[in-house]
């Protein structure tokens, strides 16, 4: 579970890739506290075993650490879970 930033006073981030990648406030706004909401999003790995036989190997669909950057890329959680999280 990852902490979700608010978009009221989140600032946007400074890394130059396309994507809402946002920045946390720390100092936040009324509706949130120190930048984050009182909202956790979860965030998971999943395999994708559809067509395969017993002996095949089963592949990884979703990766945390693509989750972690989607997630960022959409400014739903600050850009620094990305190294946290994915690294």
């Amino acid at each position: 579970l990852i902490r979700k930033i608010c978009l009221k006073c989140s600032t946007k981030s400074k890394i130059q890739l396309k994507g809402n990648f946002r920045q946390v406030n720390t100092n936040g706004c009324d509706s949130c506290f120190g930048g984050y909401l009182n909202e956790r999003v979860l965030i998971f790995e999943y395999f994708n075993r559809e067509g395969l036989k017993e002996a095949d190997e089963i592949q990884l669909k979703q990766s945390i650490e693509d989750e972690v950057f989607n997630l960022a890329k959409k400014g739903v959680i600050n850009e620094d879970e990305i190294i946290k999280h994915a690294i």
